[in-house]
């Protein structure tokens, strides 16, 4: 039975596909070829997938990518997954131990229906580490309103802008790279669907991707009310502020006149 490793990462914002100078093999998604047997599937989101690449191999291809991608991230997020191939009278399958099983080395349609899997895979670990981290900042603010207090004047005030600015960056990358149901390599290869089905199943995309969204929403609403609160506080200080100052008018007036 053979093994081979298949790496998928998350590069950065976008990849400009134009600029390729490997050999391409096949498109939508793009698929080049770096060796005999050693592919990767690119995607113009930002994502690539790394078929039996050895590590020399990966570095290079990498370093050549780097100026066709816009914004890379400092530390790209990777998940690594494995291919079995062994004969067997089974459809291509994943098996308990979470690996691909197939009955030979994949051909290029293969390649692009389990890298499609495995972008989205890798996308939703990136964007489920940030939602988690967002989180992790809102907390000691929302714990310490629970307890009575306020939004500092400067520090946590500029916290939720960054926040708000970052959310809204996170949910247009979301929106861009858009978790497929039916991607358009299944209309022309239907029997591939079983496999595809089977990836989305073990890697839970559709309900990550769900869970991700309504955690992302959760955040922006929160971020609003926190705002609000901010903004609502600030004016109730500005109102008593006026109301101070006429006071201090009119005590004045009315000394004047006595």
């Amino acid at each position: 039975m053979e093994k081979f490793k298949i790496k998928a990462l998350f590069l950065g914002e976008k990849i400009n596909l134009r600029f390729i100078e490997d050999k391409i093999v096949a498109l939508y998604p793009l698929v080049v070829e770096l060796k005999e047997n050693s592919y990767a599937v690119i995607f113009k989101y930002g994502a690539v997938v790394l078929f039996n690449v050895e590590e020399d191999l990966e570095k290079d291809f990498l370093s050549k990518l780097k100026p066709s991608i816009t914004l890379p991230y400092e530390k790209p997020i990777s998940e690594v997954s494995y291919i079995n191939i062994k004969e067997t009278d089974k459809f291509d399958y994943v098996d308990e131990n979470g690996f691909i099983i197939l009955n030979s080395f994949p051909n290029f349609v293969k390649m692009q229906v389990i890298s499609i899997v495995l972008s989205e895979n890798v996308i939703l670990s990136y964007f489920e580490q940030n939602v988690g981290e967002i989180f992790d900042r809102l907390e000691p603010i929302m714990l310490n309103l629970s307890k009575g207090g306020v939004l500092a004047v400067e520090k946590e005030d500029n916290l939720l802008k960054n926040i708000g600015g970052f959310l809204k960056i996170m949910l247009k990358m979301v929106a861009r790279v858009g978790i497929i149901d039916n991607p358009d390599v299944l209309w022309d290869n239907p029997d591939q669907e079983r496999l595809f089905k089977a990836l989305k199943e073990e890697y839970e995309i559709l309900d990550r991707d769900k869970c991700l969204n309504k955690r992302f929403s959760l955040a922006s609403d929160t971020v609003d009310t926190l705002l609000d609160i901010k903004r609502s506080a600030h004016s109730a200080k500005l109102d008593w502020y006026v109301i101070i100052l006429i006071i201090m008018a009119v005590t004045i007036m009315a000394f004047e006149v006595f």
